[in-house]
């Protein structure tokens, strides 16, 4: 038998919920989400979750968002993954997991968008690792720290993220810091 991605989604959220220590009413409190929408989702009946709503609730729960998505307490069972007019798709729960967090689309060759988002992802972490390796040693340079050759980590990190902004930019990505306030859409579409 082959489930929804959203079966069992109001109960995977009521399992991390409890083990979070949280009643439904403090949840609420950490995300834009009323109790009674949160009590809905649980009970099943609420089911249309937005993108918006579940990484609200998966950050709040301190989880994966594919903890909420996708049944990891049942990996072996049949998932929807696609629904069309002659046809429905469908895959394991533990190669949809997979994909949900490699990217990589169960048993087939990659396509020219997967490849083009995967690089997109790799650079990404790249650029923050590069970014956070930095950070530490210019704070190890600043506190005296002779334990490694700070200096020529940061030359080292610098080069690396003049390279990947380069790389990165030329994929179209925006890597501008924006404010708290600042939504990075164009004026009008906020």
């Amino acid at each position: 038998m082959t489930q929804r991605p959203s079966d069992g989604f109001g109960a995977r959220l009521a399992y991390y919920r409890k083990l979070s220590g949280l009643s439904a009413e403090r949840l609420s409190q950490r995300v834009p989400i009323s109790r009674a929408v949160i009590s809905n989702i649980e009970n099943g009946r609420k089911r249309d979750i937005t993108i918006d709503e579940m990484l609200a609730l998966a950050w709040a729960l301190d989880i994966p968002p594919v903890a909420l998505a996708l049944p990891l307490e049942q990996p072996n069972v049949f998932i929807e993954t696609a629904r069309g007019e002659a046809r429905t798709e469908s895959a394991r729960a533990h190669s949809a997991i997979d994909w949900f967090i490699t990217g990589k689309k169960p048993g087939s060759a990659a396509s020219p968008q997967q490849m083009i988002a995967m690089t997109r992802l790799r650079m990404l972490r790249d650029y923050y690792s590069s970014r956070s390796q930095l950070t530490r040693a210019e704070t190890a340079i600043s506190k005296g720290d002779q334990s490694a050759n700070w200096a020529a980590i940061v030359e080292e990190q610098k080069s690396r993220l003049r390279d990947l902004t380069e790389e990165l930019t030329g994929l179209g990505i925006d890597l501008t810091y924006y404010k708290i306030d600042e939504t990075g859409l164009p004026d009008g579409d906020d």
